[in-house]
């Protein structure tokens, strides 16, 4: 999950940057919410943490300042299990 999230966040940003440095598209969510949904919500502070450093490692290799990729690792993951939170709390047993 860590490499497929580290390999989309890269490509989106190397395909999709905006003049202001924002990335249009951000592919690499669809496959942490993917996996969060298969999983039990006590296995995603794994991939949590590695979701926010992959995040926070591709946007610094794209060059943004390292306080703003820590920013947007955390709140991308952020966002994400918050989705995943509330599909689950809607759909309940038909995510199963």
């Amino acid at each position: 999950v860590t490499a497929a999230y580290l390999a989309l966040a890269a490509s989106s940003l190397a395909l999709t940057r905006w003049s202001n440095d924002l990335a249009a598209v951000w592919p690499a969510n669809a496959v942490l919410l993917f996996f969060f949904l298969i999983r039990p919500w006590r296995s995603w502070w794994p991939a949590c943490t590695l979701g926010v450093l992959a995040g926070f490692a591709s946007n610094s290799w794209g060059g943004a300042p390292l306080a703003l990729s820590a920013i947007f690792g955390m709140v991308n993951v952020a966002e994400t299990c918050f989705a995943a939170y509330l599909l689950q709390a809607w759909l309940g047993e038909r995510l199963n």
